[in-house]
């Protein structure tokens, strides 16, 4: 296969990447892969409308994995030096000569790899400056506090802005990447009556700064929220219908994928073990992953292991379609990789029309 283009902007990440596979190749290596990384943010938080954290990040790495026939070996670096990236490929051929063998050990075969990155409009560089990160977690904070006169505490209001480039690259000749930028706002406060004390939440968070929800819109929905809980009460035990709300339902979903992750099934540690092909939901529930959504917060044109990632129907008519596969975990399974080295992109979870 040939090399990905990539552009002049990720070219130096695509130099080290580069200079690693040629020394890990240089060392005797069978097989190899690199992933450079470039990332940086700010990050700022008020609460009572004081300063909390101010912070900048800058990071930078390269990890490179090599393969001695089913030998492995791993190691990182922060340095991107020449020098310090022969040194990082050569402390990972060390490793790989005295560690085990593993049958199911390698890169991800060369048929699945992304042959075309799509551009997913996923790179939209804010330029916010400290003062006015400052200034949007003020009014954020003071338009929750504003709602009602039982807030009367905060922990906090947050304004972030992050960058992260990365180039993965293997001796199979695949080489790409990609920018892509993270943005968002947030918003904790208490509310009290009498004894009654609640706290809960809200934010916004997109690709492009201009697609976020208004500042004081996300404090008056944390506000609310924390009111909403003041004067819960215990149900005695029952049997009856549960209504989840959205917050609870990712995280029972993400339960769900991990079940059906590669790893858990091979492992056999999965409440959903060789599930595949059984009805496990209602019927009128379908599950989609839908890598290529322009903008996406998980959207990617290829995974961890440079493998393309698809639109694939996890789960129709409460039917599962199948698992969630690295290569590695493939093979254990003898199975194809599914392109999820690094878990699922943009899972959607809907009724089927008419249900």
């Amino acid at each position: 296969m040939q090399t990905q283009s990539v552009s002049r902007e990720i070219q130096p990440l695509a130099d080290v990447a580069s200079l690693a596979l040629e020394e890990a190749r240089r060392q005797g290596a069978s097989e190899c892969e690199a992933d450079a990384s470039l990332g940086r943010g700010l990050s700022v938080s008020v609460r009572l409308r004081e300063v909390d954290t101010l912070e900048y990040q800058r990071d930078r790495g390269l990890a490179v994995t090599v393969y001695f026939g089913k030998r492995k070996g791993s190691a990182s670096t922060a340095d991107l030096s020449t020098s310090a990236v022969r040194e990082t490929v050569d402390k990972a051929c060390a490793i790989a000569r005295y560690t085990a063998e593993d049958p199911y050990a390698g890169l991800v075969e060369p048929e699945a790899l992304a042959r075309e990155i799509p551009d997913l409009d996923l790179d939209h560089p804010w330029d916010v400056t400290p003062e006015r990160a400052i200034e949007l977690a003020r009014e954020c904070e003071a338009a929750g506090l504003a709602v009602d006169p039982r807030l009367a505490n905060s922990e906090g209001a947050a304004v972030n802005s992050q960058r992260q480039t990365g180039v993965y690259g293997n001796s199979l000749g695949f080489l790409a990447g990609y920018s892509a930028t993270s943005h968002s706002v947030s918003c904790t406060l208490i509310a009290e009556a009498g004894e009654d004390m609640q706290r809960d939440y809200w934010f916004t968070v997109a690709r492009d700064p201009a697609d976020l929800e208004a500042v004081a819109g996300v404090g008056r929905a944390a506000g609310e929220r924390a009111l909403a809980r003041l004067g819960a009460r215990r149900l005695t035990t029952r049997k009856v219908p549960v209504a989840f709300n959205p917050d609870m339902s990712r995280g029972l979903f993400r339960h769900f994928i991990g079940a059906i992750s590669g790893t858990s099934q091979y492992r056999k540690s999965s409440f959903l073990l060789n599930s595949a092909g059984e009805q496990i939901f209602p019927a009128f529930l379908e599950m989609l992953e839908r890598p290529h959504i322009p903008r996406g917060l998980a959207s990617s044109p290829f995974d961890q292991e440079g493998a393309a990632t698809r639109d694939r129907e996890l789960v129709r008519d409460g039917v599962l379609g199948g698992y969630v596969l690295g290569s590695y975990s493939a093979r254990r399974l003898g199975l194809k990789t599914t392109g999820n080295a690094g878990g699922v992109h943009n899972l959607l979870v809907r009724s089927q029309e008419g249900a």
